[in-house]
Formats: C-alpha cells, sequence, structure tokens
C-alpha cells in the first residue's frame, strides 16, 4: 500500500500549497488526493473524465480543508499537457506531484499478442507517462518532490498482462533514469509500490 510517511514528512508546509494528483480520479489516486486535502493543500487533479471528477468532488465533501480543483483534460496528450502546464502557472508554485496515472489490460499470452497491440498499449501508457513527467518536473523546483506509484506488475510477471507489465516497468526505469540525472535545482524524484 502506498506509504503515507512521505506525504507525512512535510505535513506542516502543504497547507494551502498546490499539488497535482495525476490520477486522482481514479482507485489509489482518490486515497492520495484525500490525504493532500486533509493536510490542507490544493489539489489540482486532471482526468479526462468529467463524470469522475464530479464523484471525486462529491467524495470529499467530508473534507473541511483544502481545495480539490478538477480539471477535464488528457494528460496523455501534447494540448492536454499543455493545459495542465497553464493551470499550473496561473494556480501558483508547485509544490509536489504525484503520478498515480494507470489503467489495464489483459490479453493473450506473450507468443500470442499482436506486435501492434503492444504498441498500442505503450502509446496508451508508457508514453503518456514521458510526457507528464517533462511537463510536471520542470514546473517543480528545489525542496519539492515527485512521487511515482508502481503497481505490482512492474516488478512481478504475471500471465497474459505481458504488453501492459513490459510498460509499468518500462515507467519504473523512465523514473529511474530521471533520479539519476537529478541536480540540486530538480525536485525529489521518489517511486514507491502499492
Amino acid at each position: 500500500m502506498y506509504n503515507e510517511e512521505i506525504m507525512k514528512q512535510n505535513q506542516h508546509e502543504l497547507g494551502n500549497k498546490l499539488v497535482v494528483v495525476a490520477g486522482g480520479a481514479g482507485e489509489i489516486g482518490e486515497r492520495i488526493t484525500r490525504m493532500f486535502l486533509q493536510q490542507g493543500a490544493r489539489v489540482l487533479v486532471p482526468s479526462r473524465s468529467k463524470e469522475k471528477l464530479k464523484a471525486l468532488g462529491t467524495s470529499f465533501e467530508d473534507i473541511s480543508s483544502g481545495e480539490l480543483i478538477p480539471l477535464e483534460t488528457d494528460v496523455g496528450t501534447p494540448q492536454g499537457l499543455k493545459t495542465l502546464t497553464a493551470v499550473i502557472k496561473k494556480e501558483g508554485a508547485l509544490r509536489a506531484a504525484v503520478s498515480a496515472v494507470g489503467s489495464f489490460w489483459q490479453g493473450p499470452s506473450s507468443l500470442e499478442v499482436p506486435v501492434d497491440e503492444v504498441h498500442r498499449v505503450f502509446q496508451g501508457t508508457f508514453f503518456p507517462y514521458v510526457g507528464l513527467t517533462q511537463a510536471l518536473i520542470p514546473a517543480l523546483g528545489p525542496d519539492t518532490h515527485f512521487i511515482k506509484l508502481n503497481g505490482i506488475l512492474s516488478m512481478q510477471a504475471i500471465p497474459n498482462v505481458s504488453a501492459f507489465g513490459v510498460s509499468a516497468t518500462a515507467q519504473m526505469a523512465w523514473t529511474r533514469f530521471l533520479i539519476a540525472e537529478a541536480t540540486e535545482s530538480t525536485p525529489w524524484i521518489t517511486e514507491t509500490e502499492y
């Protein structure tokens, strides 16, 4: 499960600070969004689905702190990333960003899955993550955080989910390259498993 200690380390620093939770309208992302809101953060949640954003707002009616900033946009597209970046600039300095973006794919065995299907899965999962990191990390400064959530498929092979598992592993590898290339002027980049 998600390590809440990462969030609690800077709890006193999150009041009224801007945080992005990409995938914040999903099951895991909703829990992370809730934690940030409870700590008083202003949480920007991009999603392609207006319905998910509306449901997300309803699910947080019991929280009296923080501010949810729903943004209907597709961060898997260049235009969606431009929209996200523009809203971040408008809302102010970004304190933290979490990538909880994910989907699921199941299909035939590795030897039977068509190559074009593997390509489609990468187009829908890995390449959007690369774009997301290239949009969010430059928006973060030193003494800020970028957190990547890795699912079990990034570390363990399970039959009939090869295309998605390989994409999840590629996301994990991309994150590790970002960590290796980090400088004093980039945010603290971490990965954690759920």
